[in-house]
């Protein structure tokens, strides 16, 4: 990686690894990176080999820089409780100018705390992904002659500070969003260099928000070694850290052809030709290198039934609607029992399934 201390995978002696950092994609690839790399310990004799770090590119400021600087990361529960808490009472005038496109409707004068929470964090952290503020947008607006769409970003600039207020108080930081301070004492801890990765291995990875990019910069210029490994893409389409330029990215043909359809006529057809084509095209793939995508979630009964004919299992991977589970609807009865009291949410709160052990 430019501008940082070469190295080479060699380089880092086998006691070391627990020093080291993958960044990999997803959850799944790093369960077959451990997998692989204990096969690969006991074929060189050892067998207790303690692997490296591994975490996701939507963790890596708190796996780079949660133990170097004693900063707590939050959760995305925390993040989102806090947001509530944070907009749970805004002033009337301030609510007011949430109105428009940039809020729609629904998270107007009558919208619950949740909702304009979510509605704060997503646009905050779309904005903060290319590290980017709110302000920054209203003050571009404002710039065009577009003042009622710049007072509705500043209203949001107002509504996401006080957030990050709130986080501060609780020793947290949001990690979607990129910090002035990456050196700040916090909770009484003090940035200490010699905790950080030795090394740090980007595998793979589309593309890195501006937070997590910052905890490498931050780690780099420490001396943390950063490798970014990708595969097919030409070097000149990637940027330092093995992500591609948006500017590479084209329309590609996935080369299917017509020969290679199969075509089933009701839902038992369409599961026994899945399970047919998983056997010829996987035969010994492990189960958790087989994917398939369902377009119609009635298919999984069918499928279920297909894959235990011929001597397999399916794990199903999708759940319920995040709305129609249980958190969710505890923190929309709650916003609505905080914005205006009445009988009929305290009463839903009180059935509210073990709610008494909350």
């Amino acid at each position: 990686v430019p501008g940082t201390p070469g190295a080479a995978v060699g380089d880092v002696a086998p006691a070391d690894l627990r020093r080291v950092l993958v960044v990999l994609p997803g959850g799944r690839a790093g369960r077959v990176l451990l997998r692989d790399l204990l096969a690969a310990g006991e074929a060189i004799g050892r067998p207790g080999i303690v692997p490296p770090r591994i975490t996701t590119p939507a963790s890596v400021g708190s796996a780079v820089l949660g133990p170097a600087s004693g900063i707590g990361f939050a959760a995305p529960d925390d993040v989102l409780l806090t947001a509530v808490a944070a907009v749970a009472n805004p002033e009337p005038e301030l609510r007011g100018r949430l109105a428009g496109d940039l809020f729609t409707e629904s998270a107007g004068l009558d919208a619950s705390a949740l909702s304009l929470a979510h509605r704060v964090l997503n646009l905050e952290h779309e904005l903060a992904f290319h590290r980017r503020r709110p302000e920054e947008a209203a003050a571009v607006l404002r710039e065009s002659g577009r003042e009622e769409e710049a007072d509705a970003w500043d209203a949001l600039a107002e509504l996401a500070a006080r957030r990050r207020a709130v986080l501060r108080e609780s020793g947290l930081r949001d990690p979607a969003v990129p910090t002035s301070e990456p050196h700040a004492e916090t909770d009484g801890g003090v940035f200490d260099p010699d905790r950080l990765p030795a090394v740090i291995l980007l595998v793979g990875l589309v593309e890195l928000s501006a937070a997590a990019r910052q905890a490498i910069e931050i780690a780099a210029a420490a001396g943390t070694r950063v490798l970014a490994i990708a595969r097919g893409a030409a070097p000149e389409d990637l940027d330092p850290l093995g992500c591609l330029r948006a500017e590479a990215w084209a329309d590609r043909d996935p080369g299917v052809l017509d020969a290679d359809l199969r075509v089933g006529e009701g839902m038992g057809e369409q599961a026994a030709l899945a399970v047919a084509a998983v056997a010829e095209l996987a035969p010994d793939a492990p189960a958790d290198e087989v994917v398939l995508g369902l377009l119609d979630p009635g298919l999984e009964r069918s499928l279920i039934s297909a894959a235990s004919a011929a001597g397999g299992t399916v794990h199903v991977a999708g759940g319920r609607p995040l709305r129609q589970q249980s958190p969710w609807r505890l923190l929309e009865t709650l916003g609505r029992w905080l914005e205006s009291p009445r009988a009929r949410d305290l009463a839903d709160l009180l059935r509210f399934p073990r709610f008494e052990a909350l």
